[in-house]
């Protein structure tokens, strides 16, 4: 069988390892190591990471912004609507009022009307009496 080893692996640049031993932290250059490609893949991979957070939280910024204006637009429109209720609601009575009148003078008419009927049928009658 066949190792087939990566074909960058001899552009890589050597790296500085560290590792313990016998409690003391040592550095070795390492020129051949087999997780270089790796590493160097991970490192690429975490730099196109890093804008692509950077590209999302500059777009949540945004849109908490945008919900903002729009939760501020909103409370607009809820102030206005009230506002317009209670001026339909005045406007509401006027009009009952308005037509209320009209019911009133008829109603005025015919309670005088009345009192005019019984006013002659009683002086109708006093002069039949002859008071």
């Amino acid at each position: 069988m066949k190792v087939v080893q990566p074909m960058f692996r001899a552009t890589m640049p050597a790296r500085k390892i560290f590792y313990l031993k016998g409690g003391i932290i040592t550095a070795e250059i390492c020129t051949d190591c087999p997780l270089l490609p790796r590493v160097a893949a991970l490192e690429q991979d975490s730099a196109h990471n890093k804008e692509a957070h950077k590209e999302i939280y500059q777009k949540l910024d945004a849109s908490h912004t945008s919900v903002a204006v729009i939760e501020e637009r909103l409370n607009q429109i809820k102030e206005d609507t009230e506002e317009i209720k209670t001026a339909l609601q005045a406007e509401r009575k006027t009009v009952q009022e308005l037509r209320d009148r009209p019911g009133k003078r008829w109603e005025g008419i015919v309670d005088k009307a009345i009192w005019a009927v019984c006013a002659a049928v009683i002086a109708f009658l006093l002069g039949r009496v002859g008071l």
